[in-house]
């Protein structure tokens, strides 16, 4: 009987001891899954940081370049205070060379524009010696109603042939002694084109290409007149636009139609 007794004992104390070593194992299997985890997160965390301050101190994207047109631009305003300038000079080649210089008198400034071998310093007396492609005058008057007596804006005349220039426009067509003469009225803006019958010139399709410009270039909301040539010379600056803001007059003068425009188009 004590031999039944102690055998049983023996088993009892043999499934409790086997039961501690399963718990044991568990919670350290338990601890180690724990302490694995809470590395992972720590390693995720360090990589995360190490990957801030990697971004944060790498070096930053260098800055777009500033135009040749926006550095001149700053200086003008430096010297003439805050105008209404283009920010487009109208070129499609040398605007690196782009070069400016100004004149002033009481109630008017002209900006001239050029270009040159180099890039000249800012209102260098050198640029006197370049031709401008493009001179923009402003003059104050004492009243708006005044500066709207410098804008030549001018109705189409009656009893005339008449042209399409395509855009809903339509042209008037004069002509006498060997010239012609092409008007037309678009938005706010008269516009004279002249050509001369005498070389052969035709005005029609420079006034096309001028209606087509102006939808692809516009022009400012004040009632404006353009004087435009067909033919033009050597380092003429005979494409006149003249608009009113206000009691200031705005005149460009350039030796081509389109630059003009885009020089207009860009003026803030």
């Amino acid at each position: 009987m004590f031999k039944k007794r102690l055998a049983t004992i023996c088993i009892m104390l043999l499934l409790v001891l086997t039961g501690c070593q399963k718990l044991s194992d568990r919670d350290s299997q338990s601890t180690s899954s724990s302490v694995s985890s809470a590395m992972s997160k720590q390693s995720s965390t360090s990589s995360s940081h190490s990957s801030s301050s990697s971004s944060a101190n790498s070096p930053s994207a260098k800055p777009a370049p500033t135009s040749r047109i926006s550095q001149l631009n700053k200086q003008l305003t430096g010297a003439l205070g805050a105008l209404v300038l283009p920010r487009n000079d109208g070129l499609t080649t040398g605007s690196s060379h782009l070069n400016i210089r100004y004149t002033q008198a009481a109630n008017s400034k002209t900006i001239y524009y050029s270009v040159g071998s180099v890039a000249e310093t800012f209102n260098a007396n050198a640029l006197q010696n370049e031709y401008p492609y493009a001179a923009l005058t402003l003059t104050s008057y004492t009243s708006a109603n005044e500066a709207a007596k410098q804008v030549d804006f001018q109705q189409n005349a009656a009893n005339l042939p008449t042209t399409d220039l395509g855009n809903g426009i339509t042209g008037t067509i004069d002509a006498g002694a060997g010239q012609r003469y092409l008007h037309w009225i678009q938005a706010q803006w008269s516009f004279l084109v002249h050509a001369a019958a005498v070389n052969g010139e035709d005005p029609v399709p420079t006034g096309r290409q001028v209606v087509a410009w102006a939808n692809q270039y516009p022009l400012p909301a004040n009632r404006g007149a353009a004087q435009l040539q067909v033919g033009t010379g050597y380092a003429a600056l005979n494409q006149q636009f003249t608009w009113q803001a206000g009691t200031t007059v705005y005149r460009l003068k350039a030796h081509s139609i389109e630059t003009a425009m885009k020089m207009i188009a860009s003026m803030k």
